[in-house]
């Protein structure tokens, strides 16, 4: 149960820990920095618990990625293929 609620949920809060990780580089002040350290460090915690869990319960997110990448994959079948760099 938990596996099939927490295994998309990592995805996001690893963009979350990034975002955070930025928002730390780019502050004017101290105070600034500080927080997002702190933030992204909770982040981090979130993140390895969220990992925890899914590790825990292996045949769970298996079954879950599978759902998430049946669903997906057409949808993605109709973008356009992007084109290499340079071109």
């Amino acid at each position: 149960m938990l596996a099939t609620c927490f295994t998309l949920t990592r995805y996001p809060v690893h963009g979350a820990q990034q975002i955070e990780a930025y928002v730390g580089h780019l502050a004017p002040s101290s105070y600034i920095t500080n927080v997002a350290a702190f933030s992204t460090a909770d982040l981090l915690r979130r993140l390895r618990v969220l990992a925890r869990f899914a590790v825990a319960d292996r045949d769970a997110n298996t079954q879950v990625l599978q759902s998430w990448i049946d669903t997906w994959t057409p949808a993605a079948a109709g973008l356009p293929a992007a084109a290499p760099c340079g071109q």
